[in-house]
């Protein structure tokens, strides 16, 4: 993730996006492969990426919040 993208949402649209990225840590967490070292290495550094996405959104909520 070296290129940053910049996008306003909603209260709604995050909270999509939050449930959604839920459901890609559960998909991740659960997939079915042969556990080799390089794939357990692999599903722990894809499950920080999205656990880091989904603590960067939920931490914007709570600094709009703190804001107003």
């Amino acid at each position: 993730m070296s290129e940053t993208i910049s996008v306003d949402l909603d209260h709604q649209e995050r909270d999509i996006l939050l449930r959604g990225l839920r459901h890609v840590r559960s998909s991740i967490a659960l997939a079915v492969c042969d556990p080799t070292p390089e794939s357990n290495r692999q599903r722990d550094e894809d499950l920080q990426d999205v656990e880091d996405l989904i603590a960067r959104l939920s931490g914007s909520q709570k600094k709009s919040v703190a804001k107003v």
